[in-house]
This record gives structure tokens, C-alpha cells and sequence, in this order.
């Protein structure tokens, strides 16, 4: 019950002519994700198993000093506000941490 969201990582591009002849660089893969449906800010995994109250857990990773965007910021309020519980981690002991803590909720 627990899966990863494609939403981040980088795409590659290629150089394409738009209507008026400037050149500008799109990612096939990208344009492809988004018409599926991928969201900018979506939580980097998902664990859909309900505790004490809350429907799920999303959470982030982060590494290093790399910060949340303001679509991230964003999405975990809404995510907590339709009542998720949401973490964000910087390693793997505290992604383990997280989900440990989140299982044990009675």
C-alpha cells in the first residue's frame, strides 16, 4: 500500500521551433506526464493505510540543504487540511522513523 508519485526528477528536452520560429525546449516526457495527470508540488510517495484519524501519509524527501517549493508547501496544508498526515524527511533513518511512528498510531 505504500508507492512513489513520478512527479519529481528532471526531464530531458529537446529543441523545438515554436509558431513563430524561435527556438524553445520542451520535454516530450514531461508534456506526456502532465497530460496523465502529474502535479507540480504532489508528495514524493504515498502510503494509503488509515491511523488514528488520518486517511494516509504523504511524504517528501529532501537531501541535503534542498528546501520545499511553494507548490510543495501548498500541497502538504491541503493534504493536512482534507486530513493526511504529511512528513518531510532528509534521510533514510528518518523516512523509516516516519513510517514506523505513523504504523504505530493505534
Amino acid at each position: 500500500m505504500f508507492y512513489a508519485i513520478p512527479n519529481g526528477g528532471s526531464r530531458s528536452k529537446k529543441a523545438v521551433k515554436d509558431k513563430s520560429g524561435k527556438t524553445i525546449y520542451v520535454s516530450p516526457e514531461g508534456k506526456r506526464l502532465k497530460a496523465e495527470g502529474v502535479k507540480a508540488g504532489v508528495s514524493d510517495t504515498f502510503l494509503s493505510v488509515p491511523r488514528k484519524g488520518f486517511h494516509g501519509l504523504y511524504i517528501e524527501f529532501k537531501w541535503g540543504r534542498n528546501t520545499l517549493s511553494q507548490e510543495q508547501e501548498a500541497f502538504l496544508e491541503i493534504a493536512k487540511a482534507f486530513g493526511y498526515h504529511t512528513a518531510v524527511v532528509y534521510s533514510f533513518d528518518q523516512f523509516v522513523s516516519e513510517i514506523e511512528k505513523y504504523l504505530n498510531y493505534d
